[in-house]
């Protein structure tokens, strides 16, 4: 290589090298400046030197990960077995026992302007429910049709003569004369004359019967009817042919004029049925997260106002219009009265009125959404240094520039709309949950057991309880009062005591915690039984987790009371009438109401508290004369009995054989609700019968079969 040669060489890649070291220093500097780890996490004070990455006090508390690849973790330094980089420290140890905050990031204030970081409160809003859009009236072209010539031949007759004009189904158009017609018709008067001399045993009969049929034939595709072709074959002349409207609509084009030929198919007419009509919406892209088929849609027509019209949302276009950057939706309209005409300006709302319900919104801009899930960075109250918090939210429709917020933000906090991808791969360096590792938190807790108090012990339960109900729920949405389900389990998860908590298990129930709620909520508000599925055994494995992680025993009754024997034939006699009331047997309602007032009296061997419920039980009975009640009065009645049965199954004694469930309706006992016992779990009302037989929950599941069983051995 001569002088010149390097000469030359050195010139060019001397910046090169000097690009390089500028990046790798800035890159060190960054790593210094930008992440550290909260002082909550890691035990750092206000005089802490700012963005360094956290020193290990010993190999003991520290474990080493690769910023490239966060889920490797080791016990002391080295190369990656991925990408082969150095390994970086990451301390696990705070001092009280784990991390008990995997989910918050610190960052210097020079790191924080660095990134320049942004930050919007959650808001209340009253315009996040619709999007206002532009739109065209036009025909629907699945009611749109042409007539067109039947045979060849000449345009004789146009009967109607303009454009617009309305047309019934059956009425007349148009009049041709067809040469050709004339001379199929020949041809079947002629097939005719010779099947009629042909003698019926003759071998040429058939040939002859199969010629008339196809001379018929012909000129049914011509479109003659049956009358049309008898009087062909009694004329000597049939030249012309009259064409009808095949269904009835306005005519939006004359194609044809008098004198002109045509051939067969040939247009004449085009034809629109404008009862009904599409209206066609321009939606632009940012707006496209906030549609849904099926819809309501709102709109009212410049030429019309005053005038408003309504419909549904039935098609969104699924190519994008790259000119606009538009999206074309449709919605049906009925028009019977023909104000709306095709080409009329529209100005449509998608959605219902904001007015009507208030909504958590966020910038479009807050959320990292990959596939179903969004997360959000929550920055926190922290005078000493700047502290976020990922969390996972459940996000509604999008409207504008904003997001419906369904779960897991609360007013006033504040969520950051710029910067969250640079706190996002923060997060993923130092191995915290972010958008690329959702699950990391809950990884190996799967054989970890704590020991908790009673009291946490019952509100854990609470929840297991309302996750039955919701999981019951989930299986047939749609009935009344089933959305008391979401709440009642959001509220036993809200209910959980976090000072009753051990320490080292505050991270797995905050996580916990938080996908129980935000699970319920997306399977909540998902339509396709397919999906609701799905997300209800992502539901169930959180349970399980929290059964298992908590040493949670959740195999017997909610209920306090055991499996009684001496209360067996009052729960049979009970739940016979139960069931005569859901099949409206008014004769086997009465005879069970008898049996249970028998059972009742004859029930004396129990305890002490027994003894008040027996008495309200029998009054209930007897305000009404039960051998000759009518069905209504038998339901009455029943309201009054299962008020106290409930009681007793849960202060008394539960039946020794069999389930036992706790339904609710809530449009039962003029609206104010009412509960009842019942052994399915599937809902049968007694108050409604077969006018509503499946109105109506599970509330709770206070004995399940083997469950029965199995305590009425141990008590024996």
């Amino acid at each position: 290589m001569n002088a010149r040669f390097r000469a030359v060489l050195s010139r060019l890649l001397y910046p090169v090298a000097l690009g390089l070291l500028l990046a790798m220093f800035a890159g060190g500097f960054y790593l210094r400046g930008v992440i550290s780890p909260t002082s909550h996490e890691h035990g750092s004070t206000p005089d802490s030197t700012a963005g360094e990455l956290p020193q290990s006090g010993g190999m003991e508390s520290t474990v080493w990960t690769c910023s490239m690849h966060p889920q490797i973790r080791q016990p002391g330094p080295g190369k990656c077995p991925i990408c082969a980089m150095d390994l970086i420290p990451l301390r696990t140890d705070d001092g009280a026992g784990g991390d008990v905050a995997p989910r918050r990031i610190s960052f210097s204030p020079a790191a924080m302007a660095m990134m320049r970081v942004t930050t919007t409160p959650v808001a209340t809003s009253l315009t996040a429910g619709s999007i206002d859009l532009l739109g065209k009236v036009a025909t629907d072209e699945t009611r749109l049709s042409t007539v067109a010539a039947w045979v060849p031949g000449r345009i004789e007759k146009m009967h109607v003569a303009f454009t617009g004009e309305v047309v019934s189904a059956g009425q007349a158009l148009v009049t041709l004369y067809s040469p050709e017609l004339l001379t199929a018709a020949s041809e079947l008067r002629l097939a005719e004359a010779a099947l009629g001399r042909t003698p019926q045993e003759s071998p040429l009969h058939h040939s002859m019967q199969a010629n008339v049929e196809a001379a018929r034939a012909k000129l049914r595709r011509w479109g003659l009817d049956a009358q049309r072709i008898e009087q062909l074959t009694r004329e000597s002349t049939g030249d012309r042919v009259v064409v009808t409207a095949a269904v009835s609509g306005t005519v939006l084009e004359r194609m044809g004029q008098e004198g002109m030929y045509v051939e067969t198919g040939e247009p004449i007419y085009k034809l629109a049925d404008l009862s009904r009509v599409w209206v066609n919406l321009e939606v632009y892209e940012r707006d496209l997260g906030g549609l849904l088929e099926g819809e309501s849609v709102s709109f009212v027509a410049e030429a019309l106002p005053g005038k408003e019209f309504s419909g549904k949302l039935e098609f969104i276009d699924p190519v994008l219009d790259m000119a606009g950057r538009i999206v074309r939706a449709r919605v049906a309209v009925d028009n019977a009265e023909g104000l709306l005409r095709p080409g009329m300006f529209v100005r449509a709302t998608v959605g219902e009125p904001a007015a009507t319900e208030a909504a958590l919104v966020i910038p479009a801009t807050a959320p990292l959404i990959t596939g179903k899930r969004a997360l959000v960075y929550v920055m926190l109250p922290n005078p000493d240094r700047p502290t976020f918090e990922s969390r996972e939210i459940v996000l509604g429709a999008r409207r504008g520039e904003e997001y419906v917020v369904l779960n897991g933000l609360d007013e006033g906090e504040l969520v950051v709309t710029q910067g969250n991808f640079q706190i996002d791969s923060a997060a993923q360096i130092l191995a915290k949950p972010s958008m690329m590792n959702p699950e990391i938190v809950l990884e190996g807790w799967s054989e970890t057991t704590f020991d908790v108090p009673e009291q946490l012990r019952a509100q854990l339960g609470e929840i297991i309880a309302a996750h039955a109900n919701f999981s019951d729920a989930l299986k047939h949405p749609g009935m009344p009062g089933h959305e008391h389900a979401l709440h009642e389990l959001q509220a036993a998860v809200n209910g959980v005591a976090h000072d009753l908590l051990p320490p080292d298990g505050h991270a797995l129930w905050s996580e916990l915690a938080m996908k129980i709620s935000n699970d319920a909520a997306a399977a909540w508000k998902l339509e396709e039984p397919a999906e609701r599925d799905a997300a209800g055994e992502q539901l169930a494995g959180r349970i399980s987790l929290l059964k298992t992680a908590f040493n949670l025993d959740t195999g017997g009754p909610k209920g306090t009371a055991a499996p009684t024997p001496a209360l067996q034939p009052v729960y049979e006699a009970y739940l016979g009438l139960q069931e005569a009331l859901a099949n409206d047997d008014e004769t086997g309602a009465r005879q069970r109401a008898m049996q249970l007032r028998d059972a009742l009296t004859a029930a004396n061997d129990l305890p002490d508290d027994w003894q008040a419920h027996q008495k309200a039980l029998l009054s209930s009975l007897d305000a009404a004369s039960v051998d000759k009640a009518s069905l209504d009065e038998i339901r009455d009645m029943f309201l009054r009995v299962s008020e106290s049965m409930v009681l007793v199954a849960r202060q008394v004694g539960l039946p020794s054989s069999g389930s036992l469930r706790i339904a609710h309706c809530p449009m039962a006992n003029n609206d104010e609700g009412a509960d009842w016992l019942q052994r399915d779990s599937e809902i049968r009302n007694p108050y409604y019968g077969s006018s509503m037989l499946g109105c109506g929950y599970i509330a709770e599941t206070l004995i399940e079969a083997e469950a029965a069983h199995a305590q009425e051995h141990h008590h024996e």
